[in-house]
């Protein structure tokens, strides 16, 4: 494992973690931020195109982490209406980001998929789910 560290650093420049250490991370060439509490392997369930269910392998009705795409968008816009300029010294939580993702879809979703963006409203504030702030770069 260290050869890989070593291999991974001099020439990729990256850093594996020394730890697991469950906290939301942006991805921006993606446009999106993941969340997963545990360190296990895990199942994709797509809810629809902005949220994404990670479910225990061993048990798929398990909820261990999330997926939220089009992030930068939504983030924006929260940050825009709160009369927020410098985003990053002003936001962590995902709780937000949610509600208000579905706000702004309102009508236009189904039950199925309220229930699932509730879930994961439930969960990440139980979690206490926060944005690691150096991994976002959103202007």
């Amino acid at each position: 494992m260290n050869m890989l560290r070593a291999d991974l650093l001099e020439k990729f420049d990256i850093e594996l973690a020394e730890s697991f250490n469950p906290i939301a991370t942006y991805n921006k060439s993606l446009d999106f931020i993941e969340y997963l509490s545990v360190d296990a392997t895990c199942v994709s369930r797509r809810i629809d195109e902005h949220l994404t269910l990670l479910l225990d392998m061993d048990n798929e009705l398990e909820l261990i982490g999330f997926k939220l795409k089009g992030f930068a968008c939504i983030y924006g816009e929260i940050m825009q209406n709160a009369g927020i300029e410098n985003h990053q010294a002003q936001f962590s939580g995902i709780v937000e980001i949610l509600v208000e993702l579905i706000s702004k879809m309102g009508d236009k979703m189904f039950p199925a998929q309220k229930a699932e963006y509730a879930r994961v409203i439930k969960f990440a504030s139980k979690k206490d789910v926060k944005l690691d702030m150096n991994s976002l770069k959103v202007a």
